[in-house]
Order: structure tokens, then C-alpha cells, then sequence
């Protein structure tokens, strides 16, 4: 009777699956077409590009050259305003999402700071307006909410800037946005009066998760609700 091979450890196969999947998305760039679209074949994107140049991994994969290319591409497309425009708001001067997912990947690993990165941080908090829109417009017009992934996505990136007034300003008020409008349920939607949506009370729970330091310094940012005794979920360790 032959011998069944044996299964493979589950870190074993992971680790080669991120391998296939990197190797597959670097795959992709070449001269003509040094940055990623959603698609191989659909336009070059700076939303999507700064998702995929944003992804831990490893140097003896080789790719460290290609992701230079990209990150430089991703610092080319970066308009006069210090924001990124994303396919998705293309006909915007800027948006939220796009700007702030480059700035996650050009700190992470880029440049650090650099001229770019602090131009796209600036932005970043004087289009804040009780939190932000995906495409802003100063001022916010009255009937036109925040959006909850974009001002997620914005506190985390600036939670990486160069400490400031200005940048601690905006993150709290952030903050105070998201803790303003939750849906009656308790969590978030796409906006204050959309229904309740996981995925975008998973990207607010991201950015609170990431802005324990910043809550630290201001113990009302994360108070209790009324006639609630809350939990402190942010200390480390916690397990209630």
C-alpha cells in the first residue's frame, strides 16, 4: 500500500499562498504599466496601488525594487493640493481614502516623512469638518454628512504625522464624529442615517484600536454612554 503523503503544516501553506499571491501581484507591473489597477487590464489606480504597496512582506522575496517603483509612481500622482485621487472620485480634487492609504504606505514603507507625505497630512487636516467626506468640499455643505471609513481612514493616517495642534485637532474631532453617529444599534453604517454595515464598523474599530495613545491623552474621548459603566476595552491585555 502506498504511503499518503503527508499534509503540509498550515503555516507551511499560508506562507506559500501570500508567496504565489505577492509574486502574482508584482507580476503585473512592467514598463508600460508600473502601478496596479482592480483589475490587470482596468486603469492604474492610486486607491488600489497604495493597498497593495501598503502589505507586509518579506525581502527575500525580491520585490523590494518593484515596490520602490510603485511607491514612486504612488508619489508622481500626488496632486498640487498634497491629496491622492482615487478611480473611484476621479473627477475630484482629492480624496480621503486614496490620500490616506497612500500615507499609510508611503510611512510604512517609503520615505517616512517627506515632503510629499507631510504636504498629503496637511491636507488631510484642513479638510477635516467634523470628520470627513470621501471627496471633500470646504465648506461642508449643511445637509452633507461625514463619511465613517473615510474619517477612519484619515485618523489613522495622521496618527502617523508629526505631531502637531493642528493634527491632534482633527483626530479627536474625528473621533468625537464617529462617536456621534452611530446608528441606534450601536455601530456604524456607511453614514449617520445609512443602516448598520460591518464592514464599516470594522474600519472605525481599526481606527479606535490605533488611536489608544491619542484616547489616552484626553480620557473623554472614549467615555462612558449615558448611564453605562463601560469597560476599559483599550487597556492592553484586557479581556472583558
Amino acid at each position: 500500500m502506498a504511503k499518503s503523503k503527508q499534509a503540509l503544516p498550515l503555516r507551511s501553506k499560508v506562507n506559500a499562498a501570500m508567496k504565489a499571491a505577492y509574486v502574482a501581484l508584482y507580476a503585473q507591473l512592467g514598463r508600460q504599466r508600473p502601478a496596479w489597477g482592480t483589475e490587470a487590464s482596468a486603469p492604474l489606480d492610486a486607491w488600489t496601488t497604495a493597498q497593495v504597496l501598503d502589505l507586509e512582506m518579506p525581502d527575500s522575496l525580491g520585490l523590494t525594487e518593484k515596490r520602490a517603483g510603485g511607491l514612486a509612481w504612488l508619489e508622481s500622482k500626488q496632486n498640487a493640493n498634497g491629496s491622492w485621487t482615487g478611480q473611484l472620485f476621479r473627477k475630484a480634487n482629492g480624496d480621503v481614502p486614496a490620500t490616506a492609504h497612500a500615507l499609510l504606505a508611503m510611512h510604512d514603507f517609503g520615505d517616512g516623512f517627506s515632503a510629499s507625505t507631510l504636504s498629503g497630512y496637511d491636507w488631510l487636516v484642513h479638510t477635516c469638518d467634523r470628520g470627513w467626506m470621501a471627496a471633500p468640499v470646504l465648506p461642508r455643505p449643511a445637509d452633507v454628512e461625514s463619511r465613517h471609513y473615510a474619517t477612519a481612514y484619515a485618523i489613522r493616517a495622521l496618527l502617523r504625522a508629526p505631531r502637531s495642534t493642528g493634527t491632534s485637532i482633527a483626530v479627536h474631532e474625528g473621533l468625537e464624529a464617529l462617536l456621534a453617529n452611530r446608528t441606534p444599534d450601536g455601530v456604524w453604517g456607511y453614514s449617520r442615517h445609512g443602516p448598520s454595515d460591518v464592514t464599516f464598523t470594522c474600519f472605525v474599530l481599526h481606527a479606535f484600536v490605533e488611536a489608544q495613545e491619542e484616547i489616552e491623552h484626553d480620557s473623554s474621548a472614549l467615555g462612558p454612554l449615558e448611564g453605562q459603566e463601560t469597560p476599559d476595552l483599550m487597556a492592553k491585555g484586557s479581556k472583558q
